[in-house]
């Protein structure tokens, strides 16, 4: 979920392979800070160029200086010795292509080490200056696996408006899907999981939120979405939230759709996934404006036991890695996790705590655990809960939870045969035989599936 390094991407752990991943990314929580823009490849080069000679001193000094500050040398070097123990040396690296997103250039690359080939990802900005690296299940750039509209998408039936909304100090670059006839007159906001995330939750070339968004907007409903990667650029990584991560910009949303005309009647609904969907439910019950909730592959446990049993399944899965340095890393995390539990406050030490995420947000995120009966107590909005059950990120103990705890008349509990966490249809049972590296659109029976529900409401 963002400070939370690559290995639970949140719950969500976006492009998660195996355990040697967790030794490369900062992807969870809100702290990885991600994206601006290049105008060259040239220093990206260079920068695999020291990390094959292993001129890391050289490699480090290409790092934007805000990500130095928060990532010594030394760790750098230690965590990247520590991806090598299990990779072997890396030896080669081959330029793929290069993706733009609004200000930003990702880099796709080959990567051969000792043992294994690979593909990564680097982002740097405008001024040739590294933003981050990792391993990464595929690559969109063969022009059949590159992201295309679902055939189920109508856009001679919607309009898309894309936006930047302003509320006390935010800017949130925004997207609005509007039905040219809506008669249902429902708006979803759609909430992506942890993690710096686009609006379009992308992952390779798959983007579920942008299929769920046309998906709906082509049987009536509107949209939208908020691109929570860049929101996330200005967070401080030290005093980060929950709330900055989400629900300051819920809130923004609401205040938009209240006093714009043209939404005046409208049910709004709140359509989360994974992390998103966790904190859904709490903040539908203190919004009286949102009418229901879409939670899907949403945790109800907390995110550090997820973290626990998501490190566990990587490291059963992890062949390259020795029994002694998985037992030592199993270890560590288990005494942080227990300082989680037993001894939190805002002053505990970030490096006590799993991950490297701060005290404020595992504190804020407290709040929402649904597991706590304090926090589920006056949660009566209508509930739709979904969940894919080859989802090797969010269990079915989770899915099993919100139907114990949540079974109410209007509340309705659907599982997937086929799909994954990110709700693409899988072959694979686990994300380590590359259930993310194709690219597939969500299937229209779940986008259907949702809009009956909706316009039961």
């Amino acid at each position: 979920m963002h400070p939370l390094k690559h290995c639970i991407y949140n719950v969500e752990f976006r492009d998660m392979i195996r355990f040697k991943i967790i030794l490369l990314g900062f992807f969870l929580l809100p702290t990885m800070l991600f994206f601006s823009r290049a105008n060259s490849q040239q220093h990206v080069n260079n920068f695999l160029s020291h990390l094959v000679e292993k001129n890391y001193a050289q490699a480090y000094a290409l790092f934007e200086p805000n990500i130095a500050s928060q990532l010594s040398e030394d760790n750098f070097i230690k965590t990247w010795e520590m991806a090598l123990a299990s990779l072997g040396n890396l030896k080669q690296y081959n330029y793929r292509c290069t993706e733009t997103y609004q200000q930003s250039r990702i880099y796709y690359y080959d990567v051969i080490f000792d043992a294994n080939r690979h593909h990564m990802k680097v982002i740097s900005n405008d001024k040739n200056q590294i933003l981050g690296f990792y391993l990464t299940p595929g690559v969109p750039c063969s022009s059949d696996n590159k992201y295309s509209l679902p055939k189920y998408s109508k856009p001679e039936t919607y309009r898309t408006i894309d936006t930047v909304l302003k509320w006390n100090k935010l800017a949130i670059k925004s997207e609005i899907i509007i039905p040219r006839d809506n008669f249902s007159r429902i708006i979803c906001i759609l909430l992506a999981g942890s993690g710096p995330q686009d609006m379009d939750s992308s992952i390779g070339s798959n983007k579920p939120l942008k299929d769920l968004a046309v998906g709906l907007a082509s049987k009536g409903i509107a949209s939208i979405r908020f691109d929570k990667r860049e929101a996330n650029l200005k967070l401080d990584r030290n005093k980060v939230t929950i709330d900055q991560e989400y629900t300051n910009n819920i809130l923004a949303i609401m205040n938009y759709l209240k006093n714009d005309k043209a939404f005046y009647g409208y049910k709004i609904f709140l359509v989360g996934h994974s992390l998103g969907g966790m904190i859904a439910p709490k903040i539908a019950k203190q919004n009286k404006d949102i009418k229901g909730v879409v939670l899907m592959g949403a945790n109800f446990r907390p995110l550090e036991d997820l973290l626990l049993e998501q490190i566990k399944h990587l490291l059963s899965n992890d062949s390259n890695t020795s029994e002694a340095e998985k037992r030592n890393y199993l270890n560590d995390i288990e005494r942080k996790i227990n300082y989680l539990r037993d001894s939190l406050d805002l002053n505990s030490d970030i490096k006590k705590l799993p991950l490297d995420t701060p005290a404020s947000y595992w504190l804020s995120i407290k709040k929402y655990n649904l597991d706590d009966s304090k926090n589920r107590k006056g949660i009566k909005k209508p509930m739709l809960v979904l969940w894919g059950e080859k989802d090797q990120q969010v269990k079915e103990k989770d899915f099993n939870l919100f139907k114990k705890y949540f079974q109410k008349r209007k509340n309705k509990f659907i599982t997937y045969p086929k799909l994954n966490h990110i709700f693409i249809e899988s072959e694979n049972d686990t994300v380590f035989k590359g259930a993310y590296s194709d690219f597939k659109n969500i299937p229209e029976y779940v986008i259907k599936d949702i809009e009956i529900w909706l316009k039961k409401q």
